[in-house]
C-alpha cells in the first residue's frame, strides 16, 4: 500500500520531489517517511488550489511522449486499409443493395434503425473483403432534417448501419460508395509515398525591386545551395532553392500549384478512372415511418459546457437548426445576445479559411464589430468592437498552404509557436482548425503538426487553465476535385487523427464532419447555415448563461402529407 502512494505521488508530482523516495523502502523509519509523503501529497493539493490548476491533469502529460507512428497505428485500427493485388472488378454501387434488418411497420423516436448494406463488385459478385468508403445519412426533406449514421465494417463485403432516429414523420435512407476499396487502397499508397502532389514557388524580393522566384519545398531536398526555414524546438521545416543575387530572408511570398505526375502506375490510374465518386446504393425500401415518440425517450436536459463527452455522430438538423445528442443549444435570435456572450472575450481563430469563414460571419452580423486590421495577402484577419471590449482574430496556420494567390510569408505562423504567445484566461478562447491543406501530403506531416500543437496546448493550459480551446474537425469538401489530392477520404482519416492526438486535453470538438455529412455538403467552404450552427455551438459552450436555450421536442402530431415525400 506504501509503495502505491508512492508510485502514484511520483507520478503526479514529479515538479516537487522533496524526499528520496528510493530510500524509503531501504529505511526502517517507514512511519516518519509516511508523515512526510502526507505532507507533500497535501502542499501539492493547496499549490494547485492556489494556482487553480486541476490534480488530475498532471498524469495527463505523458501523451506528449507518444510518437507520430504511435498514433498512426492507433488510427489505422480504424482503418480497413489492404494493398491491392491483381485487378479485379471494382465494388459497384449499382449492383449493391441496402436491406432493413429486422424491419416494423413503423417506428418511434429514440430507437435504433439497423441496416446492411451487401457489395457487390462489377460482375455481379459479392465481395469477400471490405475497406469500400460509405456515407450514410437519414432525412426528411420537408422537415430539413437529417443525421449521420455509424457503419461498422465486417471485411466481407458486408456492412452494418445504425441511425438514431430523432425526429417523427417518413425517413429516408441515403447509403453513398464514395471510394471503392481498390480506390482506397490507391490512395492511401499515393498519399504515402512523396510530397511532391503540390510544387511551391517562393518569392523573393528587395526594398530596391530586385525579384527572383525560386522553387520552394515542403520537404528536404537534394540540392546543394538551399534556403533553410526550420524550428528546431518542434523539428518543423521548409526549404527554397537559394535565390542567386538576394538573401534566404528576402523570401516575401508562397503560391502552389498542383505537379502534373502524381507517380502512380498505369495499373492505379486505371483503377481510379473505372470509379465513379459518391454513387447511391439501392435500397430494398422507400422510407421508413417514425409515428411516435416513444416514453423512453427523453433529450438532453444541460445546456453545452466544456468537458461534456465527444460523441459522434453527435447530433441531428431539424428545420436546418442543429440540435447536439448531449446537450442543449442556445438560439442567439437576437444580435444583442451575441453581443452579450462575447462582451469582454478574445477569440483566437487559428487555422484554413473555413475558420475565416466564422469571423466574416460575425462581422457580417454585429454592426459594431469593425474590422481593425487588413489581411495581408490572406491573413491575419482582427476585428474588434471597442464599445464591448471584443477582440476576434483570425491567422492561418503555417505551410502547407495550398493557393494558387501568392501569400505573405509574415501572414502565417506555426500554430505551436502561435499558442506559446497567448496568455490565456477566463475571456480567452481559442479555436483550431486544420487538416483541408494537408491532404495531399504524407499523413506523418500532420501528425508530427498535431503532437506539437497538443504540447502547445498543454503549456497554454498550465500557464492558465481557464482558457477554453476548441478543435473544429475537416468538413467534407467539393467531389469535383482531384480525389488523389483532396479526397474526403483523407479528411476522413485526419478526423480519426485528431481525435486521437487530443484526446485526454481539456478541450471541445466542433464535430464539422457529423454536420456537412448531415447535411449532405460537399463544399469546402460549407453554407452560411451551417456556419452559423456551428457558431451556436461555440456560442453556446462559452457563454456560461444564455436566456433562450432550446432542445428539440418530440411532436407526433404533425402529419406527413403526400405532397410532402414528392421529391424524395
Amino acid at each position: 500500500m506504501i509503495k502505491s502512494i508512492i508510485f502514484a505521488l511520483l507520478k503526479i508530482n514529479r515538479h516537487y520531489q522533496v524526499v528520496n523516495y528510493a530510500a524509503i523502502f531501504t529505511t526502517r523509519k517507514k512511519t516518519l517517511y509516511v508523515l512526510i509523503l502526507i505532507l507533500c501529497l497535501t502542499s501539492v493539493f493547496v499549490i494547485n488550489k492556489i494556482t487553480k490548476i486541476p490534480f488530475i491533469r498532471m498524469h495527463k502529460e505523458h501523451f506528449s511522449h507518444k510518437t507520430a507512428s504511435h498514433v498512426l497505428r492507433a488510427i489505422e485500427r480504424h482503418l480497413n486499409v489492404t494493398p491491392y493485388g491483381k485487378m479485379t472488378p471494382l465494388s459497384s454501387a449499382e449492383e449493391s443493395l441496402v436491406t432493413l434488418l429486422n424491419p416494423k411497420p413503423s417506428y418511434k423516436v429514440g430507437e435504433t434503425l439497423s441496416l446492411r448494406v451487401d457489395l457487390y463488385d462489377q460482375d455481379g459478385q459479392h465481395k469477400s473483403s471490405g475497406g469500400d468508403f460509405l456515407l450514410a445519412r437519414i432525412f426528411s426533406l420537408y422537415l430539413d432534417a437529417s443525421a449521420s449514421g455509424v457503419l461498422e465494417d465486417f471485411s466481407n463485403g458486408t456492412y452494418k448501419v445504425t441511425f438514431t432516429l430523432f425526429w417523427p414523420g417518413r425517413v429516408e435512407v441515403s447509403v453513398q460508395l464514395v471510394h471503392p476499396s481498390d480506390v482506397v487502397s490507391v490512395l492511401w499508397k499515393a498519399r504515402q509515398q512523396d510530397y511532391d502532389k503540390i510544387m511551391y514557388k517562393g518569392i523573393f524580393m528587395n526594398h530596391t525591386g530586385i525579384q527572383e522566384e525560386h522553387q520552394c519545398f515542403q520537404h528536404l531536398v537534394k540540392w546543394k545551395h538551399l534556403c533553410k526555414y526550420k524550428d528546431y524546438r518542434d523539428n518543423e521545416y521548409f526549404f527554397c532553392l537559394k535565390p542567386k543575387y538576394l538573401s534566404c530572408n528576402h523570401l516575401r511570398y508562397l503560391y502552389s500549384k498542383n505537379s502534373e505526375d502524381l507517380n502512380l502506375s498505369r495499373q492505379e490510374f486505371h483503377i481510379l478512372l473505372r470509379s465513379d465518386l459518391a454513387v447511391e446504393v439501392p435500397s430494398e425500401f422507400l422510407y421508413i415511418d417514425v409515428t411516435e415518440c416513444s416514453d423512453s425517450f427523453h433529450g438532453p436536459s444541460l445546456k453545452c459546457k466544456m468537458g461534456m463527452k465527444f460523441e459522434s455522430p453527435g447530433g441531428f438538423f431539424h428545420l436546418n437548426k442543429w440540435y447536439p445528442k448531449n446537450c442543449i443549444v442556445c438560439q442567439f435570435t437576437r444580435v444583442d445576445e451575441v453581443n452579450g456572450c462575447l462582451k469582454g472575450k478574445q477569440i483566437y481563430l487559428l487555422g484554413d479559411s473555413t475558420l475565416r469563414q466564422w469571423i466574416e460571419y460575425f462581422i457580417k452580423i454585429l454592426k459594431n464589430l469593425k474590422m481593425t486590421k487588413m489581411p495581408l495577402g490572406i491573413s491575419p484577419v482582427m476585428a474588434t468592437d471597442v464599445q464591448r471590449n471584443i477582440h476576434i482574430a483570425w491567422m492561418k496556420h503555417w505551410q502547407p498552404w495550398v493557393s494558387g494567390t501568392p501569400n505573405a510569408v509574415s501572414s502565417g505562423q506555426y500554430v505551436a509557436r502561435r499558442l506559446d504567445t497567448i496568455a490565456g484566461g477566463t475571456n480567452t478562447t481559442v479555436v483550431l482548425a486544420l487538416g483541408l491543406h494537408f491532404r495531399p501530403f504524407p499523413i506523418m506531416l500532420f501528425l508530427k503538426r498535431l503532437l506539437n500543437i497538443r504540447k502547445a496546448i498543454e503549456r497554454l493550459l498550465r500557464r492558465n487553465p481557464l482558457t477554453r480551446v476548441f478543435v473544429k474537425l475537416e468538413n467534407t469538401r467539393d467531389l469535383s476535385v482531384d480525389m488523389v489530392r483532396f479526397s474526403n477520404w483523407h479528411g476522413y482519416v485526419q478526423n480519426l487523427a485528431q481525435r486521437e492526438v487530443f484526446q485526454g486535453l481539456n478541450i471541445q470538438f466542433i464535430d464539422a464532419w457529423d454536420m456537412t455529412v448531415s447535411h449532405n455538403s460537399f463544399a469546402i467552404h460549407p453554407s452560411a447555415n451551417i456556419v452559423w450552427n456551428q457558431l451556436t455551438l461555440f456560442l453556446t459552450y462559452i457563454c456560461d448563461e444564455c436566456t433562450d436555450t432550446h432542445s428539440f421536442q418530440c411532436d407526433s402530431n404533425r402529419k406527413v402529407e403526400a405532397d410532402d415525400t414528392d421529391d424524395g
